[in-house]
């Protein structure tokens, strides 16, 4: 199979709308419940709180097992059966590690809450167990969208993903305006809202597949899925720790968390493209290396070039929706949008460097990277945000994610030797996210206006990539004018 640019722009484009789907309607109901005699600054630092809580248990209830299906499944491409039960076996352990956070949340959730300084966060039983299960929720769900996307089911992807969202954004709303103006109908909102399409998800999954828990099937899995685990608890680390950090400050910690929400909707975005990209990307490397270079590396650099174009353009529609339609001081969260967004090419290129590392179950090399990136990014976070406050977690995430970089390029190496374009790969991504840190730098030592330090940096990033990718846009350019010239001729 060779790479056909036109269909895998074709997919790319239907996987990111159903990945992004979820979070654009989250950024558009933002403004909704944001105002005066609605949700403020605090009440947002709250619902920052509850989403990091959602996201660290879900990382245990999830144990990584969307990665060791995506894995796997080409074990099993000719074993419908062992497909099923492995399928079935996966969801009920999701469910089986769900009971027990629960289990643990009664006996030791008041008293881990008691540690938070706001009075709001204390009572745990309020929210805690509408995030634990939002984590159930998206533990299935993802796993559920991974295996179809390797068996190319767009289809039930797409309608997956855009069910999850309305039904989840109803909640939400219905939670706020009908039963509580604060953080917990918030959560407690999403729990219900996304509980049900849950529900409907492991019904159709136990129907097609069975109910049925192999040990012998899920064995392979845990110890492949086990320093994927640990890579999502430095990922957590690295993306929410920060939180925590900021609890006390719960006015810069609202602001810090409304721009990251929005940067969460390109890290989704990033996910529809890993999920067109990832299926041909395993294929290449099955057939190997030498036979697919040419493809691997038109493969990747258009994944690169899709996802620098997707976090560099947002950035001035981001900053101009958050001025126009929030009132509190959560405007404040678009002074910090180019930064954030330009962090996410690092985030990219991570994605790209670990995947031959997944592909050849070297997975072992994650559990050393990634504590060595958590115990830096914490380090960091704890010495830089009492000073620095959310300029504190950005120099942590931005220090720790670049260390990740680096040992992935290196350890992907030693594993399988892959003749990149490293030009495109590496220099040029981290040249523009040097930019966007000098930008940054610029705007607050010298009180530049923000947006147009955001517009100078967008042109340069354009330009650079223009530049990068001139012989591409010629041949568009070319094909486009051919196009025309027949289509005048007819």
């Amino acid at each position: 199979m060779r790479f056909n640019l036109k269909d895998y722009l074709k997919i790319s484009v239907l996987y990111t709308f159903a990945s992004a789907f979820p979070a654009l309607l989250q950024i558009f109901v933002l403004p909704v419940i944001e105002g005066e005699g609605r949700l403020n600054a605090i009440d947002f630092s709250q619902m920052a709180i509850a989403e990091s809580i959602s996201t660290f248990v879900g990382t245990f209830i999830l144990f990584s097992m969307s990665g060791a299906i995506s894995r796997f499944y080409y074990d099993y491409l000719d074993n419908k059966k062992g497909l099923n039960d492995l399928f079935s076996s996966v969801i009920i352990g999701i469910l089986f590690r769900g009971l027990i956070i629960i289990g643990l949340a009664v006996i030791l959730g008041d008293y881990l809450a008691s540690f938070f300084s706001q009075d709001s966060l204390n009572e745990f039983s309020t929210y805690g167990y509408g995030a634990i299960v939002i984590a159930i929720n998206r533990a299935i769900i993802v796993v559920t969208t991974t295996l179809y996307r390797n068996q190319k089911l767009v289809t039930r992807f797409v309608l997956i993903n855009i069910a999850l969202a309305i039904t989840r954004t109803a909640g939400q709303l219905l939670g706020i305006f009908c039963f509580d103006m604060s953080f917990i109908g918030y959560v407690n909102g999403a729990a219900i809202g996304g509980g049900f399409i849950s529900v409907i998800v492991i019904l159709l999954v136990f129907k097609k597949c069975g109910v049925k828990f192999s040990r012998e099937l899920v064995a392979p899995l845990t110890k492949f899925a086990f320093p994927l685990f640990v890579f999502e608890l430095v990922k957590w680390g690295v993306l929410f720790a920060d939180r925590l950090f900021l609890e006390s400050s719960p006015e810069q910690l609202g602001i810090y968390d409304n721009a990251q929400r929005f940067a969460a909707g390109i890290y989704i975005i990033f996910q529809g493209l890993y999920g067109a990209m990832q299926p041909d990307f395993f294929l290449y490397l099955k057939k190997g290396v030498e036979n697919t270079i040419a493809d691997l590396r038109r493969l990747s650099n258009v994944y690169l070039l899709q996802a620098q174009l997707s976090a560099i353009l947002l950035i001035i529609p981001v900053i101009a929706y958050i001025y126009l339609f929030f009132e509190t001081s959560l405007t404040t969260s678009g002074t910090l949008i180019a930064i954030i967004f330009s962090q996410y090419i690092i985030t990219a290129l991570n994605t790209l460097f670990s995947m031959p590392i997944i592909f050849y179950k070297r997975t072992d090399i994650f559990l050393y990277i990634n504590l060595l990136v958590l115990a830096v990014s914490l380090t960091i976070n704890y010495f830089l945000i009492p000073i620095l406050g959310y300029y504190g977690a950005i120099i942590a995430s931005y220090c720790a994610n670049t260390l990740q970089l680096a040992l992935f390029i290196y350890l992907q190496n030693r594993i399988v030797k892959i003749k990149w374009n490293y030009h495109k790969t590496v220099t040029v991504p981290m040249l523009i996210v040097s930019c966007a840190i000098i930008a940054e730098f610029i705007k607050v030592y010298t009180n530049a206006n923000y947006v147009v330090v955001a517009i100078i940096f967008v042109a340069v990033a354009l330009l650079i990539i223009c530049f990068l990718y001139r012989n591409e846009i010629k041949n568009i350019i070319f094909r486009l004018k051919d196009k025309l010239i027949i289509q005048s001729n007819r």
